[in-house]
């Protein structure tokens, strides 16, 4: 019998472990003729690609499995997956997956910063059920997130240098927005940091709620 993973740690180990012969080998998609069409690099479209093989991947390996389950939350919902279970001790835990394109003059960095939540509803009313989610954010024991970084070759339509990072957001969190129109909180963007967890402003899970708690929706008013 497995022993139950309890810590954020001990799942990000798993997590890591499930993730460690992952290959994104994807040129194309190829219709029923057997012709292939290349990758097409539009951001939104590719992460939606790279997110769908990651679910995948993880469902191959809890196939059979009594002990864990992953059920996948649905399109732009929070999280993309709850992971459940005995090896989780019977608690659920949200597992989020991200895709950044490394910036092409500075590889430590991304292209733009990674989304990692949205702030003004569901990190300000932890007990509540907001559309788009499919439980309160309190109900969680553990908020992960898959962030994957990677190059494209705009010439081949590839992608290359394809590297997975399991994190806790918090940990990698900035005080700054991801979009300049929606209420989304922004990720540091050195990638470095985000591998070791570290250079995120803020020093505990708590100062990062209060601080995101605090920071009123576009058109509202600062409590």
């Amino acid at each position: 019998m497995s022993k139950s993973l309890t810590t954020a740690e001990d799942v990000k180990e798993w997590l890591k472990s499930i993730y460690a012969d992952f290959n994104f080998d994807i040129i194309g998609f190829a219709t029923k003729q057997g012709k292939v069409i290349p990758l097409n690099l539009e951001p939104g479209t590719l992460g939606n690609v790279i997110e769908g093989v990651l679910i995948a991947h993880l469902h191959e390996k809890l196939n059979g499995r009594k002990d864990a389950a992953a059920v996948e939350g649905g399109n732009r919902y929070y999280p993309d997956i709850e992971l459940s279970g005995s090896l989780f001790d019977n608690k659920v835990i949200a597992f989020d997956i991200k895709a950044a394109r490394r910036n092409e003059r500075n590889p430590n960095r991304t292209q733009s910063r990674i989304t990692l939540y949205t702030f003004g509803t569901y990190l300000k009313c932890q007990d509540k059920k907001f559309p788009q989610t499919i439980r309160p954010f309190q109900d969680y024991a553990h908020h992960l997130d898959l962030i994957v970084v990677f190059d494209v070759n705009n010439t081949e339509k590839s992608v290359t240098n394809f590297e997975i990072l399991i994190v806790e957001p918090w940990k990698v969190a900035s005080k700054t927005l991801s979009s300049a129109t929606r209420d989304y909180v922004g990720a540091v963007m050195e990638i470095d940091k985000i591998r070791e967890e570290k250079g995120g402003v803020f020093r505990t899970q708590k100062e990062f709620y209060k601080f995101w708690a605090g920071i009123p929706r576009r058109g509202e008013r600062r409590a």
